[in-house]
Formats: structure tokens, sequence, C-alpha cells
């Protein structure tokens, strides 16, 4: 691993003004601040794949298909990166994210942030992050890593996040998925994993961070799923993790939602094995049991009908200890208006007794297109 910014130096260049002429444009040829090496052997191993796919003539019309489909639907599953998407939201448009960062820099600065447009590297692509911090709590070593959802771009919850963990006396790191934004790549999920794990790297191995909170929303909470994966964890480091109304696998959660839709096991079950065929399967599960046999806290968030009546002001956060929600899991998770909740991520730790070092908060009518964070 390799940086080009010393840890001591990160808040004086922070806290410089921001160089709107430097504020856009793509990535390649610029300076970058963190990257996780790629080896030759790792390149070499990469490029004869795909000569190979490309002179076995059978292998590479099913590689071509796969990939085909697989753009269709991650279009669906994944909107911020799509290009097919952009031409017709043009919020996801890099200019426009460009423009965007500018003004939420301008705001957060003025607010007395430090902010900073990182470009980080892993297996030769580059990934556009954005991170904040209020200077009364910048040099605290207290870091979050936040993933947003499908339809997020760092962008435009920079704002958001900062002012959150600024309430959490910590700082904020967002780094944008393949192809959102700025960000290069193709999504697929070992690279909407690569960009978070970089992130997360870059905390630890720049930032020299004393703890971590890993937090991720709905896709995002998927995203650094695969990051926990990948990652191997530091000695030194307080890790905790946060994920906030996320699915367990995505087959399943295609599978529910379509068989629901159609009335129809049977296309919610070909809808599901066309995320296998494209390879396009997450496993959110995996990463709490990895979680787990390493002793990090997790929290899991999502909705909840554990109680009747919902609260007039903001929705109650309702603590479940791990040991007496076995017997409720049909009273502690519901459908959010997007994941079912045999589909969410509590729902599947519970029955299949993975609550170890995990936290279920369930929230009273919470819908899915809110975000809710532990302040």
């Amino acid at each position: 691993m390799s940086s080009s910014i010393a840890c001591s130096s990160f808040p004086a260049l922070c806290v410089e003004p921001v160089n709107k002429k430097e504020i856009g444009g793509s990535l390649a040829g610029k300076k970058v601040d963190f990257a996780i090496a790629y080896s030759w052997a790792e390149r070499a191993r990469d490029i004869t794949v795909i000569v190979l796919k490309i002179l076995i003539l059978p292998w590479g019309i099913i590689e071509g298909v796969r990939y085909l489909l697989g753009r269709v639907a991650m279009a669906m599953i994944y909107p911020a990166q799509s290009d097919l998407v952009k031409r017709y939201y043009t919020d996801f448009q890099a200019e426009n994210t460009d423009q965007a960062r500018l003004q939420v820099f301008q705001n957060l600065q003025a607010k007395q942030y430090a902010v900073k447009h990182l470009i980080l590297e892993k297996r030769g692509v580059r990934y556009s992050a954005l991170i904040a911090g209020h200077q009364d709590y910048l040099s605290n070593g207290n870091w979050a890593l936040q993933a947003v959802g499908n339809g997020g771009t760092a962008e435009a919850y920079l704002k958001h996040y900062a002012d959150i963990y600024k309430a959490k006396k910590q700082n904020v790191l967002i780094v944008n998925g393949p192809s959102v934004g700025r960000s290069q790549g193709t999504a697929v999920p070992s690279t909407i994993g690569d960009a978070q794990e970089v992130g997360i790297c870059f905390l630890e191995e720049v930032i020299k961070a004393k703890s971590i909170t890993i937090a991720g929303y709905s896709l995002g909470g998927a995203a650094v799923g695969q990051a926990i994966l990948q990652h191997r964890f530091k000695k030194g480091i307080d890790y905790t993790v946060e994920r906030n109304m996320t699915f367990d696998t995505l087959s399943n959660i295609v599978y529910s939602i379509v068989s629901r839709a159609s009335q129809s096991s049977f296309l919610g079950y070909m809808a599901a094995g066309l995320i296998h065929f494209c390879g396009l399967q997450i496993d959110s599960v995996a990463a709490s049991k990895k979680l787990q046999e390493l002793n990090i806290q997790e929290i899991i968030i999502g909705a909840t009908n554990y109680l009747s009546v919902r609260p007039t002001f903001s929705f109650r956060q309702e603590f479940i200890s791990s040991t007496n929600t076995v017997s409720k899991t049909s009273e502690l998770f519901r459908n959010d208006g997007v994941i079912p909740g045999e589909a969410s991520l509590g729902n599947a730790l519970v029955t299949q007794n993975i609550t170890a070092h995990k936290s279920f908060i369930g929230l009273i009518g919470a819908v899915h297109s809110d975000e809710y964070q532990l302040v």
C-alpha cells in the first residue's frame, strides 16, 4: 500500500480553499492520494482470463451474454452507476456531481468543516471519495466510512452525514462506488466492495484512525459487507459496523420482490437465478458471520412492528437484545416498502442464530426511503 498524504499534513490540506479549476474532470492522469498495490502477478492473471475468454469462443459468448444481462440488471439494482440511467437522470452525470461537490464543499467550509476530494485506487481502478470533519474533532482519531444507497452519490449525501457524524464527534469518508460520479470501473459485487475496502484502508493507513465505524444504508450496507469479506482488520483499532435497511442476499430480495409483484414463485426463482448466472450475488450474511468470528460489534437497523404505537414526533428506536428475538421474528422484521421482512439482513441473522456481538434495532413505522442513523 502507498499514499501521497502524510497523516500529520491532512488537516492543513483539507482547510485550504476549494480550487474551482481542479474540482472536476476525469480522474485519469490525476495524482492518486492512496492506492492499494496491484501486483504484476495480479495484472497478468486478470489479462490471461480476458484473453482466454476471447480465444475460447463458447466461453466468450457466454461471458458476453452474462455481461449484457448483468448490465441491464445492475441498471435497476444500482441506478447511480448506470450510463443508461444517467442519460435521463442528470444528477448522476459526472459534470453535475462536480458542481454538487463544489457547492457542498463551500457550504461545509463555511461551517468550519475541513473537506477534500480524494482519489483512491484499488486493482488499477480509481474511486472518487469525499472526506469531511469538523475542525473541533478532525484530529481526535474517530472516523466513519459511510456507504450510501443505490441512488446516492457522495456529493449528494456528504453534508447530511457530516452533520450526523459531527454530533457523534466523528469525521466521515464517503467513497463513490464504481462508475458513480467520477469513479471509474464497472459495478459488480467485487468492485462495489473494492470501493469501500480501499476507503477502510485509507482510514487505517493514512489517517491512522483509532476507531472506525463502517456504516452502510440499503445497497451501501451490502457494499460494506463485500468490503468486510475482503478486508484484513488491524489490531489496535476499535471497529463498529452499522448496517441500515439492508438485505440478506441479493438473490433472495430479488426473488421476494419479483414473486410478490408477479404473484408467481416461478418468475421469482427465474429472477434469482439470473442474479447467480450473471455473477451478481451479494451475501450480506457472510460478512456478519466474519464479524462474529472476529468479535467485532455489528448493529443491524430495520423496520419493525414490534410495538403497535407509532410515535408522533420521531421514530422510536426499540433496542432488541439478541437473546429474546429468536421466537419473535415475524414481529420484529417487516416490509419497509422496498425490502420485505423475510429478505432483511436482521431476519436472516436471527433465524440462522448469528446473533453474537450483534445489536438489532427496530424502527417502528420506518420506510426505506428515509435514512436513519444512531446518534
